[in-house]
């Protein structure tokens, strides 16, 4: 994930030791900016601070950007955490809006939403995307509002193989049932982690379904039409 971000976000050089902060014995995941790009938010797994202690699969920090370098994790609070895996899908372009892999207090799964307010954020509120499945236990997701489209990995009841990447469209303010990628994408293994460029049209993504030189490894795909 900290590749992905690299190569998409960062238009001036950073080092290493830009991340020497961040970087812990912890397993930190799924970065993702704000659009002013000042301060980054990740998912942490395994920390006595978590929600759910070390037992915790993943709560949301942030670091704000000093200079070139990242600042001192900060944990982002018990609003946007709770005892499941929390993560940050993406923002609005103004960002005051946020968008969670989480459904927090809903009966089904899904995404949820919040709005940023004096004191930080606002109680999540949950967003319905119809027949919305994931037997997997990590949610991997990106919300895109450029072309309004949410790519995500998951493993309802049929894939290719374990988690593959689906994508939902939100038209006339309805979300679609999501669909498979398919094949070309999806493998008979894992595909985790989609992320979409600002225009939409490349589709980033780790999978350990193909020949490459470990276990994960970095993806891309470009769109060939609508």
């Amino acid at each position: 994930c900290f590749l992905l971000l690299t190569i998409s976000v960062f238009a001036q050089p950073f080092t290493q030791k830009a991340l020497d902060e961040v970087n812990t014995e912890h397993d930190e995941q799924c970065p993702i900016l704000t659009p002013d790009g000042k301060t980054m938010y990740f998912t942490v797994g395994g920390h006595s601070d978590n929600i759910g202690g070390k037992k915790d699969l993943g709560d949301i920090w942030y670091s704000v950007r000093q200079g070139e370098r990242w600042g001192s994790p900060v944990h982002a609070g018990k609003v946007i955490n709770d005892e499941g895996y929390n993560s940050v899908i993406g923002f609005s372009h103004d960002g005051q809006r946020i968008f969670l892999g989480n459904h927090y207090h809903a009966t089904t799964q899904g995404i949820s939403i919040a709005h940023r307010t004096g004191d930080g954020w606002s109680t999540p509120e949950y967003i319905r995307i119809p027949y919305f499945r994931n037997r997997s236990t990590y949610t991997f997701a990106y919300f895109s509002t450029t072309v309004e489209a949410l790519v995500f990995s998951g493993e309802p009841f049929t894939t290719h193989g374990a988690e593959d990447i689906f994508v939902a469209l939100l038209l006339d303010g309805q979300w679609t049932e999501p669909r498979n990628l398919g094949p070309t994408i999806n493998s008979h293994l894992q595909e985790w982690a989609p992320s979409l460029s600002e225009d939409g049209k490349i589709l980033y993504f780790s999978s350990n379904g193909r020949k490459g030189y470990g276990s994960f490894d970095v993806y891309f795909s470009q769109r060939l039409d609508n």
